[in-house]
């Protein structure tokens, strides 16, 4: 069964570590791989070329196919990948996939978690799965920020903005009131996106290892910090501050 190795947005590293200084090279023939990627409108075929020839430029022999999953074809990269596993067409490196699902098929190579390079990584067991590696924590993102429109903000009366869930769910409530719908969001894996950004915080804050040890069984959903983030959520949904027909607006 062949496998292939996942990357959380990290694949020069990866590659470095995986290809570099193979036999083949050695040989003096080229080594080629083929890279999975997720096409979105903001991440572009062209940002991923762009790091496609800059890894190429600094590693000479080896060459990178790109492999290209869109979003605006298919909603998630797990839908692209199962469709080239059946047909035995898969990718040697992949991004943006659901880990357990691929690493309980036997389908993923784990990576080494006591490699020196690796372990500058922050907080790299977050993301070990019943202890072994299969991706890289590779992106630091602010977590619960959320962009707003700061004319219909003024026209709704409001001012500062919101410190906490309940300031927060305050200027929603004030934002409904003045015939504004508070929050914008999309249906496929969108509004789960929007609930993990909005919750994280919460759970984070006490457990930067959360979901690692959701996985390994260690914590639950039921969890006093986890309820307390879906139950703040929960709220906004209750009270009406999403758009309506939010799960039918594609990602794309």
């Amino acid at each position: 069964m062949k496998k292939f190795v996942f990357l959380a947005c990290a694949f020069l590293l990866v590659a470095s570590l995986a290809f570099s200084g193979g036999g083949a090279e050695r040989a003096g023939k080229a080594v080629e791989i083929s890279w999975q990627v997720w096409v979105t409108p903001n991440l572009t075929r062209a940002f991923w070329d762009g790091i496609v020839a800059g890894f190429e430029a600094k590693n000479p022999g080896i060459k990178v196919k790109i492999i290209e999953a869109n979003a605006s074809v298919t909603p998630s990269s797990d839908d692209f990948i199962k469709t080239r596993l059946a047909a035995g067409d898969v990718p040697d490196a992949m991004w943006n996939l659901t880990i357990p699902f691929f690493a309980d098929a036997g389908h993923l190579w784990a990576l080494p978690m006591d490699d020196p390079d690796l372990m500058k990584i922050p907080n790299l067991g977050s993301f070990a799965y019943k202890g072994s590696l299969y991706g890289i924590p590779a992106t630091i993102q602010p977590q619960g920020l959320i962009f707003y429109n700061k004319k219909l903000w003024a026209q709704a009366g409001l001012t500062a903005t919101p410190k906490t869930w309940t300031e927060f769910e305050a200027a929603c409530a004030k934002l409904k009131a003045a015939g504004i719908t508070p929050i914008i969001t999309g249906g496929e894996w969108v509004a789960g996106y929007v609930f993990v950004v909005l919750t994280s915080p919460e759970i984070y804050h006490n457990n930067t290892q959360w979901y690692a040890d959701r996985w390994a069984g260690k914590v639950k959903f039921t969890d006093p910090d986890y309820l307390e983030a879906a139950s703040a959520f929960k709220l906004l949904v209750d009270k009406g501050y999403f758009n309506k027909g939010a799960l039918s607006v594609g990602y794309a």
